[in-house]
């Protein structure tokens, strides 16, 4: 049974109190080199009921997008006040 994998060997998430589901997604939409197949991405999570901010970081990569983003002003700000829908 070697299909389990334990978070001990899974990569470090970055911001672990939004789940590791929204980091697969970012990762998804991350490896998508289209800009209008990440619009299309980030469309259907407006029209799912996300509200999703839209900054493109050319050639930084994971994390260098990431870096970015907090350092953008309203930034953490933004994303605190997204909660989970009950």
């Amino acid at each position: 049974m070697n299909s389990l994998e334990y978070n001990t060997e899974r990569t470090k998430l970055i911001i672990p109190e939004y789940g590791r589901h929204v980091h697969q997604m970012i990762d998804q939409a991350v490896a998508l080199k289209d800009k209008d197949e990440r619009n299309k991405m980030a469309k259907a999570i407006i029209d799912a009921g996300g509200s999703p901010k839209i900054t493109f970081y050319e050639n930084t990569g994971h994390v260098g997008g990431w870096e970015n983003a907090f350092a953008e002003k309203d930034f953490l700000k933004w994303i605190h006040s997204k909660s989970k829908k009950q």
